[in-house]
Protein backbone atom coordinates (compact mmCIF):
# COMPACT_ATOMS: atom_id res chain seq x y z
CA UNK A 1 0.00 0.00 0.00
CA UNK A 2 1.76 3.11 -1.05
CA UNK A 3 -0.60 6.29 0.08
CA UNK A 4 -1.90 6.20 3.70
CA UNK A 5 -2.31 9.25 6.88
CA UNK A 6 -1.64 7.71 10.28
CA UNK A 7 -4.15 8.61 12.97
CA UNK A 8 -2.57 8.88 16.56
CA UNK A 9 -4.10 5.40 17.83
CA UNK A 10 -6.15 7.21 21.02
CA UNK A 11 -7.48 4.37 23.53
CA UNK A 12 -10.97 4.14 23.53
CA UNK A 13 -13.67 2.24 25.70
CA UNK A 14 -15.66 -0.15 23.85
CA UNK A 15 -18.87 2.00 24.76
CA UNK A 16 -17.82 4.94 23.31
CA UNK A 17 -16.94 2.95 20.28
CA UNK A 18 -20.31 1.11 20.35
CA UNK A 19 -21.76 5.02 20.43
CA UNK A 20 -19.95 5.54 17.06
CA UNK A 21 -21.59 2.55 15.62
CA UNK A 22 -24.92 3.43 16.55
CA UNK A 23 -23.71 7.09 14.75
CA UNK A 24 -22.76 4.75 11.86
CA UNK A 25 -25.52 2.49 11.74
CA UNK A 26 -28.15 5.48 10.97
CA UNK A 27 -26.31 7.91 8.62
CA UNK A 28 -25.68 3.93 6.53
CA UNK A 29 -29.14 4.18 6.27
CA UNK A 30 -29.12 7.06 4.90
CA UNK A 31 -26.40 6.45 2.22
CA UNK A 32 -28.86 3.86 0.89
CA UNK A 33 -31.94 5.39 1.36
CA UNK A 34 -31.30 8.81 0.14
CA UNK A 35 -33.85 10.11 -1.87
CA UNK A 36 -31.49 12.08 -4.09
CA UNK A 37 -27.74 11.55 -4.86
CA UNK A 38 -26.67 14.57 -3.30
CA UNK A 39 -28.17 13.38 0.17
CA UNK A 40 -26.14 9.86 -0.53
CA UNK A 41 -23.68 11.58 -0.47
CA UNK A 42 -23.81 14.00 1.86
CA UNK A 43 -24.59 11.05 4.04
CA UNK A 44 -21.37 9.14 2.69
CA UNK A 45 -19.21 11.79 3.77
CA UNK A 46 -20.45 11.78 7.22
CA UNK A 47 -19.49 7.86 7.33
CA UNK A 48 -16.24 8.32 6.17
CA UNK A 49 -15.30 10.90 8.38
CA UNK A 50 -17.41 9.56 11.70
CA UNK A 51 -15.53 5.89 10.43
CA UNK A 52 -12.49 7.04 10.15
CA UNK A 53 -12.81 8.74 13.60
CA UNK A 54 -14.07 5.53 15.53
CA UNK A 55 -11.33 3.36 13.48
CA UNK A 56 -8.70 6.06 15.21
CA UNK A 57 -8.85 4.67 18.68
CA UNK A 58 -6.91 1.63 19.32
CA UNK A 59 -9.29 -0.58 20.48
CA UNK A 60 -11.58 -0.21 17.46
CA UNK A 61 -9.17 -2.62 15.27
CA UNK A 62 -10.69 -5.36 17.23
CA UNK A 63 -14.43 -3.73 17.99
CA UNK A 64 -16.69 -6.09 15.68
CA UNK A 65 -19.17 -2.93 14.08
CA UNK A 66 -21.34 -6.39 14.05
CA UNK A 67 -24.54 -3.82 14.27
CA UNK A 68 -24.12 -1.96 10.80
CA UNK A 69 -26.56 -2.93 8.09
CA UNK A 70 -25.46 -5.50 5.28
CA UNK A 71 -24.77 -2.71 3.41
CA UNK A 72 -21.49 -1.76 4.93
CA UNK A 73 -19.31 -4.77 4.50
CA UNK A 74 -16.35 -5.15 7.42
CA UNK A 75 -14.06 -8.21 6.49
CA UNK A 76 -11.15 -9.29 8.47
CA UNK A 77 -7.70 -10.72 6.83
CA UNK A 78 -7.18 -14.76 7.67
CA UNK A 79 -4.02 -13.57 9.74
CA UNK A 80 -6.29 -10.75 11.53
CA UNK A 81 -4.23 -8.18 10.89
CA UNK A 82 -6.36 -6.01 8.71
CA UNK A 83 -9.55 -5.39 7.74
CA UNK A 84 -11.34 -3.34 4.72
CA UNK A 85 -14.71 -1.51 5.16
CA UNK A 86 -16.43 -1.48 2.14
CA UNK A 87 -19.85 0.10 0.90
CA UNK A 88 -21.39 1.90 -2.21
CA UNK A 89 -24.19 4.55 -3.07
CA UNK A 90 -26.44 3.94 -6.04
CA UNK A 91 -26.38 6.91 -8.46
CA UNK A 92 -29.39 8.42 -10.12
CA UNK A 93 -28.45 7.06 -13.24
CA UNK A 94 -28.34 3.64 -11.82
CA UNK A 95 -24.44 2.88 -11.79
CA UNK A 96 -22.77 3.23 -8.71
CA UNK A 97 -19.56 4.30 -6.93
CA UNK A 98 -17.86 2.05 -3.95
CA UNK A 99 -16.14 3.74 -1.00
CA UNK A 100 -13.48 1.69 1.59
CA UNK A 101 -11.50 2.17 4.30
CA UNK A 102 -8.20 -0.09 5.01
CA UNK A 103 -7.43 -0.63 8.77
CA UNK A 104 -4.28 -1.82 10.19
CA UNK A 105 -1.47 -1.72 12.39
CA UNK A 106 1.93 -1.05 11.12
CA UNK A 107 4.68 -2.75 13.29
CA UNK A 108 7.27 -0.18 12.23
CA UNK A 109 5.40 3.02 13.90
CA UNK A 110 3.77 1.05 16.03
CA UNK A 111 0.32 2.70 14.95
CA UNK A 112 -3.22 1.69 13.41
CA UNK A 113 -3.50 3.18 9.98
CA UNK A 114 -6.24 4.08 8.04
CA UNK A 115 -5.83 3.99 4.05
CA UNK A 116 -8.81 5.59 1.80
CA UNK A 117 -9.71 3.22 -1.17
CA UNK A 118 -10.93 5.49 -3.61
CA UNK A 119 -13.07 4.31 -6.54
CA UNK A 120 -11.72 5.33 -10.03
CA UNK A 121 -12.94 2.52 -11.66
CA UNK A 122 -14.71 4.26 -14.41
CA UNK A 123 -11.30 5.77 -15.58
CA UNK A 124 -9.51 2.46 -15.70
CA UNK A 125 -9.50 0.50 -18.90
CA UNK A 126 -8.55 -2.97 -19.29
CA UNK A 127 -7.95 -3.49 -15.40
CA UNK A 128 -6.92 -7.35 -16.18
CA UNK A 129 -2.44 -7.16 -15.13
CA UNK A 130 -2.72 -3.35 -13.63
CA UNK A 131 -1.25 -1.96 -10.69
CA UNK A 132 -3.47 0.20 -9.11
CA UNK A 133 -3.06 2.33 -5.93
CA UNK A 134 -5.37 2.81 -2.89
CA UNK A 135 -5.88 6.67 -4.71
CA UNK A 136 -6.78 4.60 -7.78
CA UNK A 137 -9.15 1.78 -7.06
CA UNK A 138 -11.05 -0.57 -8.93
CA UNK A 139 -13.82 -0.04 -6.65
CA UNK A 140 -16.07 -3.52 -5.26
CA UNK A 141 -18.03 -4.80 -2.44
CA UNK A 142 -15.92 -6.91 -1.11
CA UNK A 143 -16.73 -10.29 0.75
CA UNK A 144 -14.26 -12.39 1.35
CA UNK A 145 -10.13 -12.26 1.65
CA UNK A 146 -7.79 -15.34 1.06
CA UNK A 147 -4.52 -15.10 2.29
CA UNK A 148 -1.17 -16.42 -0.13
CA UNK A 149 2.29 -17.09 1.09
CA UNK A 150 4.49 -17.29 -1.97
CA UNK A 151 8.27 -17.53 -0.60
CA UNK A 152 8.74 -14.87 2.09
CA UNK A 153 6.17 -12.71 0.62
CA UNK A 154 2.47 -12.31 1.82
CA UNK A 155 -0.31 -11.73 -0.88
CA UNK A 156 -4.29 -11.55 0.10
CA UNK A 157 -6.82 -12.53 -2.57
CA UNK A 158 -9.65 -10.31 -2.32
CA UNK A 159 -13.14 -10.99 -3.78
CA UNK A 160 -15.69 -8.67 -4.67
CA UNK A 161 -18.50 -7.24 -6.45
CA UNK A 162 -18.83 -4.25 -8.41
CA UNK A 163 -22.84 -3.45 -9.36
CA UNK A 164 -21.46 -1.40 -12.61
CA UNK A 165 -25.06 0.08 -13.50
CA UNK A 166 -27.99 -1.39 -14.49
CA UNK A 167 -27.35 -3.53 -17.02
CA UNK A 168 -24.31 -5.27 -15.84
CA UNK A 169 -22.51 -6.44 -12.71
CA UNK A 170 -19.09 -7.70 -12.25
CA UNK A 171 -16.92 -10.17 -9.67
CA UNK A 172 -13.80 -8.88 -8.93
CA UNK A 173 -10.51 -10.64 -7.77
CA UNK A 174 -7.85 -8.47 -6.76
CA UNK A 175 -4.37 -9.27 -5.79
CA UNK A 176 -3.09 -6.65 -2.62
CA UNK A 177 0.05 -7.10 -0.87
CA UNK A 178 1.17 -4.05 1.69
CA UNK A 179 4.68 -3.05 0.89
CA UNK A 180 7.73 -2.33 3.03
CA UNK A 181 7.16 1.22 3.37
Amino acid sequence: IILSFSLFAQKGNQKLIAEYEDTLTVIANRITNGKTEKEKQEANAAFIKNLTEALSYSKAFKFPFENLPPTISRITSPKKNFRIFTWFIQRDDKSYTYYGLLHYYNKKTKRYKIIELIDNSTNIRNAINKELYPVNWYGAYYYDIIYIKNKKKEFYTLLGFNGYDRYSSKKIIEIMHFNAN
